[in-house]
Parts: C-alpha cells; sequence; structure tokens
C-alpha cells in the first residue's frame, strides 16, 4: 500500500514539475518577444530621427545610426535585425528565433509605413 502512495505522490510531483517548466519556457519565450519589441521601437526611432535629419532619406546601413541616433544597434539574441531600405521607406524585421512564441518568419517587423507590426 505504501509503494502505491509513493508512487502515486510521485506522478503528481513530477507532473507538478512539468507545468512549471512548462509556464517557465513559455514566459521566457514571451519576454524575449518583449525585448524584440523594444528593440525594433527604438531603432524604427531612430531610423526617423536620421531621416528628419536627412532630407526623409532612412540610412542604407543601421550601422549608421551610431553614435548619434543609437548607442548600439541591438540583436535579437545572436541574430542581427534585418533593414531594407526602398526610397524613403524602410522596413526593420527580426530573424531571430523566439523559442515557444509562436510567430512566422520575420515577425516582428517595424516600418516607416505601419510602425511596429507584431501580428500578422
Amino acid at each position: 500500500m505504501k509503494r502505491v502512495w509513493l508512487i502515486l505522490l510521485l506522478a503528481l510531483l513530477l507532473g507538478v514539475a512539468g507545468q512549471r517548466l512548462y509556464h517557465a519556457r513559455k514566459a521566457a519565450a514571451a519576454a524575449r518577444i518583449r525585448q524584440c519589441n523594444n528593440h525594433l521601437r527604438l531603432l524604427g526611432t531612430a531610423m526617423n530621427w536620421y531621416a528628419v535629419d536627412n532630407d526623409g532619406y532612412p540610412p542604407r546601413a543601421l550601422k549608421q545610426l551610431v553614435p548619434i541616433y543609437a548607442k548600439t544597434v541591438p540583436n535579437c539574441g545572436s541574430q542581427p535585425y534585418q533593414c531594407e531600405v526602398v526610397d524613403k521607406s524602410y522596413t526593420l524585421s527580426c530573424q531571430g528565433g523566439h523559442g515557444d512564441y509562436p510567430l512566422p518568419p520575420y515577425y516582428p517587423y517595424a516600418s516607416s509605413a505601419r510602425g511596429l507590426v507584431v501580428k500578422p
């Protein structure tokens, strides 16, 4: 009888531990996506300020924002942000994976036309 209770207690503890691990991973993925959104928002603001100072033309490369418009160019995890410039418009997109966060490729992104776009 003691074995049955021990097995049931062990199963219960493993279930609780598994559930906590799942929620911890989900919270960590949500934190990574919030950080990515903040980086894109800051880069978009820096791109807009650069464009204001340069007759509406955004920089061709993110490195041109440093040091006047941004202290550094952040990355999303280990991946750099992709910058596409066409005439006076730009699109910044994320190349990093966000773990368990269900987002399609190139999301989130920021553009001069739409601002920060988090979901499709």
